[in-house]
């Protein structure tokens, strides 16, 4: 049966990450499917020769499709071209299922980016679904999903209306963060050291990010991320060719996808999840903890 919720699929310079991507796209046989592509960039030599290869994976759809390429001739930049790429598509359908070129999702994770954009349409407390969960089992869910003040993006759902809130220059940082408005959201000091020097950085200019922008416009809006009781998506991407994932073996790196029941568990109330969010923040912003993003 053929997925009825648009799919975005972004992709670079890694064929072989993106084949086995456009692989699980492949097995949902959306019946929408957009490509965001960014262009070769001119000091990287052989580069435009794996965009091209990159670029020919992901037009095999062998289904009944109506794919929609958004394929730029120069590059862009990460932060630039996913922007400007979410952009397009938003013009034309009023959500989405997300997916960058390293990321593996679940069966079960189109379902559930699926049911809950039905469940949350018109609540604008929530602005995004993630599908990632890095308690990494400290904080077991009675629920099939908790409410979080962190937005993971390796694999996630949104719509229309949440991302007509983003705004890439990041208006009126430099005020909040002078009236101290990090603090009433992040009481971990090391967490609120770390998320300032990200937005500090994306405002400049000198962090080449989206999803920092994005955060940003979720906090403005005082409202929240779900986030899916177990792991349903894994970053196979870290290390040479990445971004961002460089560096040192991260914990983070192909972290193990389980399964979620359905029918969905709803929490029964729409607040934060503290406890889930405060296991997060410890293994992520204390001193003695450094990840690459």
């Amino acid at each position: 049966m053929p997925y009825m919720t648009p799919i975005v699929l972004i992709v670079f310079n890694r064929p072989d990450t993106t084949r086995q991507v456009f692989d699980i796209v492949r097995k949902m046989r959306p019946l929408q499917l957009f490509v965001i592509a960014d262009g070769a960039r001119k000091d990287k030599e052989g580069e435009a020769d794996l965009c091209k290869e990159v670029r020919d994976i992901v037009s095999q759809v062998d289904w009944s499709c109506q794919l929609s390429t958004d394929f730029s001739e120069e590059n862009m930049g990460l932060r630039n071209r996913i922007t400007s790429g979410l952009n397009n598509v938003f013009k034309s359908v009023d959500r989405a299922v997300i997916l960058e070129d390293d990321i593996i999702a679940d069966d079960c994770f189109f379902k559930f980016c699926e049911e809950l954009l039905d469940y949350y349409e018109n609540d604008k407390r929530r602005m995004s679904i993630g599908g990632g969960n890095f308690q990494f089992g400290q904080s077991p869910m009675p629920y099939s999903y908790y409410f979080s003040n962190v937005m993971h993006c390796w694999g996630w759902a949104r719509w229309k209306r949440a991302w007509e809130l983003d705004d890439p220059s990041m208006p009126f940082w430099q005020e909040l963060k002078a009236d101290g408005w990090l603090e009433n959201i992040l009481p971990d000091p090391y967490e609120r050291q770390h998320w300032t020097a990200c937005f500090d950085a994306v405002h400049n200019g000198t962090l080449n990010s989206w999803a920092y922008q994005w955060t940003y416009s979720i906090w403005r809006q005082n409202a929240l991320s779900i986030i899916p009781s177990v792991n349903l998506a894994s970053n196979i991407g870290f290390g040479e060719g990445a971004t961002h994932t460089i560096g040192k073996k991260s914990i983070l790196e192909n972290i193990p996808r389980k399964t979620l029941n359905f029918p969905l568990e709803h929490p029964s109330h729409m607040v934060r999840n503290f406890t889930a969010d405060s296991s997060y923040i410890r293994a992520m912003f204390k001193p003695h903890r450094s990840f690459k993003w």
